[in-house]
């Protein structure tokens, strides 16, 4: 069904609005969106990088992660697929930074355990001389 103003209606006269709607499946091979910016700003060196124990303690009161639509929203609004891209593409940015730090964090430690570890050696040799 084509409206008045050139709205397209599959399966469905009511369009809400949009310039095409669907009521059914709509397969593809592929879905080009257009978007204005790329969370690309998230390795940037100024970033706030949140945290965990503040992502912690928001996932603990809203049982989502921050910036994420909850269930109830997705729910009743449905989910726009653009904009869940970039939102996913920021939080597995994100993750990587996490894990970054925490690799870095696990070679610290090594390092330090093998120091205490010749420490120990040392100090147990000494005592058997």
């Amino acid at each position: 069904i084509i409206s008045d103003n050139g709205n397209v209606g599959i399966g469905t006269a009511d369009t809400h609005g949009y310039r095409l709607a669907v009521n059914g499946t709509i397969h593809s091979k592929e879905v080009l969106v257009d978007l204005n910016y790329w969370p690309d700003y998230v390795f940037k060196k100024d970033y706030a990088l949140p945290p965990l124990s503040e992502v912690k303690t928001y996932v603990d009161q809203n049982h989502h992660l921050p910036e994420m639509p909850s269930a109830a929203e997705v729910e009743k609004d449905g989910l726009n697929l653009g904009e869940m891209n970039k939102i996913l593409t920021k939080k597995l940015e994100e993750l990587t930074l996490y894990l970054i730090a925490q690799d870095k964090q696990v070679n610290e430690l090594r390092k330090e355990v093998t120091q205490i570890k010749q420490q120990l050696t040392a100090v147990t040799a000494n005592k058997h001389k």
